[in-house]
């Protein structure tokens, strides 16, 4: 057998193709006529869940923001009534002990340097 007759033998021995629109088969341009994504993300609640998601998000960031501050608050309210009570020692609470720190003037010291 030739090669170059290898083509036409086997056409010869299995028919001529038929369509495949005329077996009930869809061809290949119909297939991805129908598969086209038919699916639109406006339709889904994925942007509202996504900013629903952000929105909860910043809450809970705030809301740390807020019970630091409320805390660094109470400490310094600590602090001055501390300072303005004779009997009292300012440097037993905890800002007092911030302030007379060494390490903390050295941290506030090298801020001011790299600014």
């Amino acid at each position: 057998m030739d090669i170059k007759k290898l083509n036409t033998h086997i056409s010869e021995t299995h028919g001529p193709r038929q369509s495949a629109s005329s077996s009930g088969i869809p061809s290949s341009p119909e297939i991805k006529k129908q598969s086209t994504d038919q699916v639109s993300i406006d339709q889904h609640k994925f942007k509202q869940n996504e900013a629903l998601f952000a929105r909860t998000e910043y809450d809970k960031q705030s809301q740390a923001a807020f019970d630091k501050l409320r805390a660094m608050k109470t400490e310094l309210n600590a602090y001055e009534q501390a300072k303005s009570d004779p009997s009292a020692d300012p440097s037993k609470t905890k800002i007092g002990q911030m302030l007379d720190s060494p390490d903390v003037w050295e941290d506030i010291a090298k801020k001011i340097l790299n600014s």
